[in-house]
């Protein structure tokens, strides 16, 4: 099985983190939460930092990392993930065209980027 860390240059506790939720109990693999989608305030949203996935056990919402950060902000998942590496701060890969997939748009400039990937 491949791990999260091979294909994504983040974790989903790095996705908790940055949308603030808040974090009702943390055990080695695991966090549970507020959720902020049913309103839940006993911490039912449990997060597997192993797996990088989501699930209230109040609501039923689930999913990975790139839906957490989605639909909290009602985005699709592409655009999550180049909003979770830029506020990050780490490089991302688009794939959608092979002539400028090392390349990105920022305030005007172009930047070159070299994926980290073996895969891209």
């Amino acid at each position: 099985m491949t791990s999260s860390s091979d294909t994504f240059p983040f974790g989903i506790a790095d996705v908790v983190e940055l949308l603030g939720l808040t974090v009702r109990r943390r055990l080695p693999s695991s966090l549970y939460l507020n959720c902020p989608f049913c309103g839940d305030q006993r911490g039912r949203l449990n997060v597997n930092t192993d797996k990088n996935v989501w699930r209230c056990n109040r609501c039923g919402a689930a999913g990975g990392m790139l839906a957490l950060y989605a639909r909290y902000n009602c985005t699709g998942n592409a655009d999550a993930y180049r909003e979770i590496c830029e506020a990050l701060g780490r490089y991302y890969c688009h794939r959608s065209d092979q002539r400028q997939h090392h390349r990105r748009q920022r305030r005007g400039s172009t930047q070159w980027l070299f994926c980290r990937y073996q895969r891209c």
